[in-house]
């Protein structure tokens, strides 16, 4: 394997060098150019939007070696996870639209699963095998996401239809859950959590919302 070489013998750094010491003082820029601390709540929504995509990539991996169907889709959202960093990243006043037509592909997907998979009816402990484990990961690095992304909205910094993107890969992602988890059940036999109610039933004979214990199936 070659060696790379990142000597930097001046004040002005080669392009091939990888570190710049630009960021030393915690300080990094925007793609237009405006800079602002690392800290900053821009940059706290770019870093928990790329975790996630870095996350999405494992379950992936993990669902390449599953054979689940969904692998390309899971590419797909990547690629449109780097352009809800670009809308972030690109603070001028004329601020880049991101396009409802991302959400409406998620809207399809889930119209796709949910014609085909059976409704949820109990929460799911996470866990599940590596490929479904890997999903509820991503799912809560998610939802931080998208709390960290509300606020830049809020304030007009963001195009609202970012947020709505995150919230709709939420939903998204219950469905593929129930592949993971209904192929694991078909090839491997594992057992899997769930979190239902006891006995205690209410008059409609539903299952209380209190009193709930860990069920394996």
């Amino acid at each position: 394997m070659p060696q790379i070489s990142m000597v930097c013998k001046s004040s002005s750094v080669s392009p091939s060098v990888f570190f710049t010491r630009e960021g030393d003082h915690g300080l990094t820029v925007t793609l237009t150019g405006d800079k602002r601390e690392k800290d900053s709540s821009l940059f706290n929504a770019v870093g928990t939007t790329e975790e996630l995509s870095s996350y999405i990539g494992l379950a992936r991996e993990y669902a390449k070696d599953g054979e689940h169907s969904y692998t390309d889709k899971l590419k797909r959202i990547q690629c449109i996870l780097v352009d809800i960093n670009t809308c972030i990243l690109r603070t001028s006043q004329e601020r880049p639209r991101f396009s409802p037509r991302h959400t409406k592909d998620l809207e399809d997907w889930i119209t796709e699963y949910s014609n085909q998979l059976p409704p949820l009816e109990n929460y799911v402990i996470p866990g599940g095998g590596k490929a479904a484990s890997s999903l509820h990961v991503a799912r809560s690095i998610c939802r931080r996401a998208e709390r960290c992304v509300i606020p830049l909205v809020r304030n007009g910094h963001v195009d609202k239809e970012t947020q709505v993107y995150l919230n709709r890969w939420l939903a998204l992602r219950f469905y593929w859950l129930f592949c993971a988890e209904d192929f694991r059940h078909s090839r491997q036999s594992k057992d899997e959590l769930n979190f239902r109610g006891t006995a205690r039933a209410n008059k409609a004979g539903r299952s209380s919302s209190h009193d709930y214990i860990y069920v394996m199936r």
